[in-house]
């Protein structure tokens, strides 16, 4: 299978140098990384892929050679056009395209690589109306069918929670919960106060606490349908770099002792096959940059009183979700090799 990114930001630099990451641990990648599609030149890009202030200098060679960014045996070739329907995607032979850019979040828009010769777009975000199907991997992605072709990867937060809020519901039913959600800053907000479309995330975010929404919310419910109407909250921007954590209270019909909660929580995280991890040191956000799972639970912090449950969990927004997007496209591109 042949794969393109469209936005070489942070999700996107992350996915390759997850890609880089395995492969340097004896990982093949079942595709072929085809093409990169980003504004900045060249030797910017190239840049960007060996530093980041979060996640440390790329331990493998990276070089331009022709046009094409050479690293962990992957060539991809480099583009440099801001309309998606002029791509080439047709000439390349793409059959997956993964749409990082946070520009064409909508179903048309996404579409679009469709109208250049892409078979499937994947939205590294919560579509901003539509898609044919929403999915976290390792909760639903095998609900995907051929004539699904617009997918999104929902969000970070939606991969923390989904598995979590799938498990409470089948072993204690769920009747409410209520999420918040502590985010760090995001490329979306700014420095200095900016118009925005959300007010409060135009302000200054490395001087403010920012409530907002969280677009989770309706995608957690689109993936765990059954939940619809059972779940609310929001998020809170905060001036860290890099980490995530949520907060899940929980009205259960059959919720555990207090001396169950612990011990159910860490069969969760062991039967998760590494997509959920387990903590029960009193750590803080930076400790959890750079992990892989979707969501590292903290027995910690989380608690039975009464009737309600609260589980704490955190989670790396960055590499995380691109490590799940890698998941999702090698399992797409083994099935379609079968």
């Amino acid at each position: 299978m042949k794969v393109a990114i469209n936005g070489y930001g942070r999700i996107g630099r992350s996915f390759v140098r997850a890609l880089a990451e395995r492969w340097e641990r004896g990982w093949q990648a079942p595709f072929t990384l085809t093409a990169i599609n980003d504004l900045g030149e060249a030797e910017d890009l190239l840049y960007l892929t060996r530093y980041d202030t979060t996640h440390g200098r790329l331990p493998q060679e990276a070089s331009l050679r022709d046009g094409r960014l050479h690293l962990a045996e992957q060539t991809p070739l480099l583009l440099n056009e801001p309309q998606p329907a002029r791509l080439p995607w047709r000439e390349l032979g793409v059959d997956l395209v993964l749409e990082c850019s946070g520009h064409f979040r909508a179903y048309r828009d996404a579409a679009v690589h469709l109208e250049a010769g892409a078979g499937r777009v994947i939205l590294g975000a919560v579509p901003f109306d539509r898609a044919d199907q929403v999915v976290v991997y390792g909760v639903n992605q095998e609900q995907v069918g051929g004539n699904d072709r617009v997918l999104s990867a929902a969000s970070c937060t939606t991969h923390c929670i989904a598995p979590l809020l799938r498990a409470l519901h089948a072993d204690f039913g769920v009747r409410q919960a209520l999420m918040q959600e502590t985010h760090a800053y995001t490329s979306d907000q700014t420095l200095l106060d900016h118009v925005h479309r959300d007010p409060r995330r135009g302000r200054a975010g490395a001087q403010n606490i920012v409530p907002t929404t969280s677009s989770a919310i309706g995608a957690v419910q689109q993936v765990l349908p059954e939940l619809a109407g059972r779940i609310s909250g929001h998020s809170i921007r905060v001036p860290t770099l890099n980490v995530a954590m949520v907060e899940l209270t929980l009205s259960l019909e059959r919720p555990p002792g207090s001396d169950d909660l612990d011990p159910w929580l860490r069969r969760l995280a062991a039967d998760s096959n590494g997509l959920l991890g387990y903590n029960d040191q009193p750590l803080v956000s930076a400790d959890f940059n750079h992990r892989p799972e979707s969501a590292i639970i903290d027995g910690s912090l989380s608690r039975v009183q009464g009737e309600l449950v609260q589980l704490v969990a955190w989670y790396d927004n960055e590499w995380g979700y691109a490590n799940r997007l890698l998941d999702w496209v090698s399992e797409l591109s083994r099935a379609s090799n079968v």
